[in-house]
């Protein structure tokens, strides 16, 4: 609230009025502002008004882990978060988590067999594969719990999610290649793998 009737050519210091709920305002000098008025002041300027109400703030989170234990104890520790703050700020928070998508690896391990697929089809184009275990956030987690085992093959891009994430025609190559592989590899297994129906 920027309004004074004594600030007319001068600086305004803003008065700030917590709670606003729309009566007349009181000054520190002691005079009033009515509401109703047209809030025209010395020299008839008008004054401003600025009403702000912070009415909702949404704060999103995404909280992975390698293993189902840490993804658990990281969502404990959000909960924590919130009753301590709630019990200071009288309950102004309210936490609700959802879970999105987890771990694809509690899937691929029950058919390790599209790992030595993915690996042998690299290794016959000359690309040595590198295994590393990954959080979830992919279409791979999400496909595998639809029931299609998917490991993360990648793509051949570096610096991902931010401002220098590239890759290269000749990296985009290699992985049609991978993929072409995988298809004929797939094709010759004799036990075919489980697709969860």
């Amino acid at each position: 609230m920027d309004t004074s009737d004594m600030a007319s050519d001068k600086n305004i210091k803003p008065m700030i009025i917590e709670n606003y709920n729309c009566t007349d305002i009181k000054y520190p000098n002691g005079k009033e502002l009515k509401v109703k008025d047209n809030l025209k002041l010395k020299n008839d300027k008008a004054g401003i008004v600025e009403i702000m109400a912070m009415l909702e703030v949404v704060k999103k989170y995404f909280i992975r882990d390698f293993y189902e234990d840490g993804f658990q104890k990281r969502k404990d520790i959000l909960k924590e978060i919130a009753d301590k703050l709630n019990e200071k700020y009288n309950n102004c928070i309210t936490l609700d988590i959802k879970d999105s998508y987890y771990n694809m690896l509690n899937i691929i391990k029950k058919e390790i067999i599209v790992v030595d697929i993915v690996k042998k089809s690299m290794e016959e184009i000359g690309i040595t594969p590198i295994v590393k275990p990954i959080r979830g956030g992919t279409d791979g987690v999400l496909i595998s719990y639809m029931g299609i085992p998917c490991p993360n093959i990648g793509t051949g891009s570096h610096n991902f999610h931010g401002v220098y994430e590239y890759t290269s025609l000749e990296n985009m190559e290699k992985t049609c290649d991978i993929l072409v592989n995988i298809v004929k590899n797939v094709s010759n297994i004799d036990n075919k793998i489980k697709v969860k129906k």
